[in-house]
């Protein structure tokens, strides 16, 4: 679903109040100094890599939160998804 969003619905030069009315009100507690809104994707788990000696390396996981950034006319001039 996020993929179909990067693809087909997000474009850049969209107004902010476009964004805001097809994703609502950014999460409250998810923001990035980055970006201007913020949105939870979810939770992604750990992954694991296996070493030559079949010992298990765990990597942490995160919450995903798609970031969006606009431009000082409040024009989307990016956006991302990032771990958190």
């Amino acid at each position: 679903m996020i993929n179909d969003l990067q693809i087909n619905v997000l474009m850049r030069g969209m107004k902010r109040s476009e964004v805001l009315l097809l994703l609502g009100n950014q999460d409250p507690g998810y923001s990035s100094v980055n970006y201007d809104l913020a949105y939870r994707l979810g939770y992604q788990s750990g992954t694991g890599a296996v070493t030559r000696h079949g010992a298990v390396i765990p990597s942490g996981g995160g919450i995903r939160l798609l970031t969006l950034k606009f431009s000082d006319r409040d024009r989307l001039i990016e956006w991302r998804v990032l771990m958190r």
